[in-house]
């Protein structure tokens, strides 16, 4: 386990995330991405409870996702200042990137739930 896991857990992972993106953690799209998912996380809803009980788990679960939900596109395109076309675009894309992270990190269940939501 790394040091930065350890002290940082959730925020560490939506980063990571942000990261396989390809976009740089400090703008203001990814800064809202990391909220979203932190925030996502801290809900005790069924939904993650699928996920497994890791933080990185809820974190790349929420994020394979959050796509799903027209209330996350609305936030995202509000907060960040985009088009809801364009937060949809975020959201399929952190998607991708979060299905890419559990697929390194061998999470099979993770996978499992990415490649069914393909078909939402």
């Amino acid at each position: 386990m790394r040091l930065a896991e350890i002290f940082l857990g959730r925020r560490w992972w939506a980063v990571q995330v942000i990261d396989r993106m390809g976009m740089f953690a400090g703008t203001r799209k990814a800064t809202v991405l990391i909220d979203m998912l932190m925030w996502a996380t801290n809900t005790d809803s069924v939904e993650m409870k699928g996920f497994g009980n890791k933080r990185r788990d809820q974190i790349l679960g929420w994020a394979i996702i959050m796509f799903n939900n027209p209330t996350a596109t609305e936030k995202l395109a509000r907060d960040a200042r985009i088009s809801e076309q364009e937060a949809f675009s975020l959201l399929l894309a952190m998607k991708e990137a979060a299905r890419k992270v559990a697929a390194d990190e061998g999470l099979e269940t993770l996978l499992y739930i990415a490649d069914e939501s393909d078909s939402w």
